[in-house]
């Protein structure tokens, strides 16, 4: 079973955000008629802990997720809608996905100045460019309206965070390829740390079966990458992990077993 260790603390997420889901939760533990004793007897704690818990803002996303759980309420949903302005997602247009498609180390450029906020001195320091290499990046970026370049290599960004690529974007679908590679060298690999998760079962199953199936599986994801994204979008130093999650009609083709013929020997 793959397992998700939570960080400590929701430190992402300010302060009135979590006192207005706290809140949220406290009103909806009421109309259900939940007393702090009925918490403190499924978490184990005492009463005048799950008091402290429901007025404090720095606890636990574990315990914020088990919080509404008990009052009934998506934490996901729950977060986003004590967001005072939610973030709007912006798109790479196609051709800004074309020109880093065709060119991988422009994108790299553009990440370093975009996501890791450094100067082009800082990376042609780091990555041993000459001038003229650092002109033509910049120059590129800002033929494609990414960045407008000001005097002394200073620019401006035309574009906003969160940013990415779309459904049907070359540069997503060649990365997607791949992960998928990757991921299939991964766990095929004789690593037995629990991090590590596969399973492949062929299912003889009614179509409509399946596609519930699948439903649900896009649902579990979707849930846990939404309450990453809201909770640890700033924190650019936790462990990433792939996860992966394939179905599709087997094809047997080519997977038959060899006809048994007449052999003089085995090796």
């Amino acid at each position: 079973m793959f397992k998700f260790k939570w960080a400590k603390t929701v430190s992402s997420i300010n302060q009135k955000t979590v006192e207005r889901c706290l809140k949220e939760i406290k009103v909806a533990l009421k109309n259900k008629g939940i007393k702090y004793s009925d918490i403190a007897e499924r978490l184990n704690l005492s009463n005048v802990t799950v008091k402290r818990i429901l007025n404090q803002s720095d606890i636990g996303l574990d315990r914020l997720i088990t919080l509404a759980d008990i009052a009934g309420l998506d934490v996901v949903q729950l977060i986003k809608n004590a967001r005072v302005s939610p973030q709007k997602h912006y798109l790479f247009n196609d051709v800004q996905d074309k020109a880093f498609f065709d060119n991988e180390h422009l994108l790299h450029y553009f990440s370093e100045l975009f996501y890791f906020k450094k100067t082009p001195e800082q990376i042609q320091r780091e990555n041993n460019l000459t001038d003229i290499s650092t002109y033509r990046y910049l120059r590129k970026l800002e033929d494609i309206e990414l960045i407008k370049l000001l005097p002394e290599n200073k620019l401006h960004f035309l574009c906003k965070a969160p940013l990415g690529f779309s459904a049907n974007s070359l540069v997503l679908k060649q990365k997607i390829t791949n992960h998928i590679k990757s991921t299939c060298d991964a766990v095929l690999s004789k690593n037995e740390n629990e991090y590590y998760f596969m399973r492949v079962k062929p299912l003889r199953v009614p179509e409509g079966f399946y596609l519930q199936m699948i439903e649900e599986l896009k649902k579990v994801v979707d849930r846990y990458a939404e309450i990453a994204e809201v909770a640890y979008i700033s924190q650019s130093n936790l462990p990433e992990f792939q996860v992966t999650i394939v179905g599709h009609p087997y094809n047997a083709e080519g997977s038959e077993f060899e006809p048994i013929v007449n052999v003089d020997s085995f090796k």
